[in-house]
């Protein structure tokens, strides 16, 4: 009901799904059609959001192209309404996308107004975010582009690359960190690291390590580094990232989860298994506190525990890890997520296999020596009862 009365509508409708889902289960039928007059009324509430949103796109259209602020600010509305109405991000995407296509080639002061620029920079940005988070290889390559356009201009407000006002230095951070973060989506690394490192010298200067973006951004360099396989530089960032959100949050927050989350990727690069395993738990652990257990992150984290479990030989817990990630991936209905987990599931289940087989040929030859080799059949039972350990459920 909250949802629905600041019009988040496709978000209400999942709360009211999830509470009709146990209406039903418990039986309650004063309750159950009492959710479903909501759910009516919320399908009814979206239908006049979307025609409102259709209406203000043919408005936008009608205008002549000297109109483009007009006809910008018309489309950003309906998309406003069709973020808070659509499914999935097809229907939002297509019309950022007639968002962005608004506004002139160039956005410069030289051919318009400081609030023109202003708004035109906003849309752009607002559109690369939507990209990234939608995904898929063409949206990233779009994001670099639309992002790039931000930036450009964002620097023709900064001459000679001095600071000028504080909303324009963070402004161009912002548009740096976003283009950075879609090429690390494509892999080009090389290409992402200065638009990092400028970012971060920008935040820092302006508003100080403290300011949150700036461990955010420095993670980021991490995993550039990462992928170049520049492993003590991408640790000692991910580092540097895990001590600034402790000084700001404190030590039992998500976001000194997300770092310990990283540092493991790089320790386990490092072939520190171990170690890498102990700094996953730990984020795993606060994860777990704040967000339960049917959270997609915690389920991402349970996933890499399980592979981390699985590279070190202990198939039987990495079992249970997988399993309970995709216990969430299939209560969240995350289809993708659920296959790749089922996948490492098959994986797992073909290794203990191959594991079971060789625990029992060191056994039945262990067997066939006589009394006198007790010390090498020894041996052999011994490694067969380190590869039953990793594998057996139970005792």
């Amino acid at each position: 009901n909250l949802l629905k009365q600041e019009g988040s509508l496709s978000l209400a409708a999942k709360y009211f799904a999830e509470a009709l889902s146990t209406a039903k289960y418990i039986q309650d039928d004063n309750f159950t059609k009492r959710l479903e007059g909501s759910i009516e009324s919320l399908r009814l509430a979206k239908n006049t959001m979307e025609t409102k949103a259709m209406d203000c796109a043919a408005e936008a259209e009608k205008l002549p192209p000297e109109q483009w602020k007009e006809k910008l600010d018309l489309l950003r509305k309906a998309l406003g309404l069709v973020k808070k109405i659509a499914e999935g991000f097809n229907k939002t995407l297509a019309m950022s996308e007639r968002v962005v296509e608004a506004i002139p080639d160039v956005v410069s002061r030289r051919t318009m107004g400081e609030e023109e620029q202003s708004a035109a920079m906003d849309a752009l940005q607002e559109h690369a975010e939507l990209l990234i988070e939608a995904g898929g290889t063409e949206n990233f390559k779009r994001a670099v582009e639309v992002a790039g356009r931000v930036v450009d201009a964002r620097r023709e407000q900064i001459p000679g690359e001095q600071a000028g006002g504080q909303d324009i230095s963070i402004g161009l951070a912002t548009a740096l960190y976003w283009r950075a973060r879609a090429r690390v989506q494509l892999n080009q690394w090389d290409a992402a690291l200065p638009d990092v490192e400028k970012a971060v010298k920008i935040r820092t200067a302006v508003l100080g390590s403290q300011d949150v973006e700036v461990p955010k951004t420095l993670s980021l360099q991490g995993q550039i580094y990462l992928g170049q396989k520049k492993l003590a530089d991408a640790f000692d960032v991910h580092e540097e990232a895990r001590k600034l959100r402790i000084e700001v949050f404190g030590e039992d927050h998500l976001e000194v989860a997300a770092s310990l989350s990283n540092i493991s990727k790089v320790l386990n690069k490092q072939g520190k298994v171990l170690e890498a395993k102990a700094a996953l738990e730990e984020a795993l652990d606060i994860q777990r506190r704040h967000l339960g257990r049917r959270h997609k992150y915690v389920a991402f984290t349970e996933e890499g525990m399980g592979n981390l479990l699985k590279q070190e030989g202990s198939l039987s817990l990495a079992a249970k890890y997988f399993a309970e990630a995709l216990s969430t991936a299939k209560y969240i209905q995350d289809d993708n997520f659920t296959k790749r987990l089922e996948g490492s599931i098959e994986s797992l289940r073909l290794a203990k296999n191959t594991m079971e087989t060789k625990a029992m040929d060191c056994a039945a030859e262990a067997e066939k020596l006589p009394p006198e080799q007790w010390k090498e059949k020894l041996d052999l039972l011994r490694k067969a009862l380190g590869l039953v350990k990793k594998i057996a459920e139970g005792f």
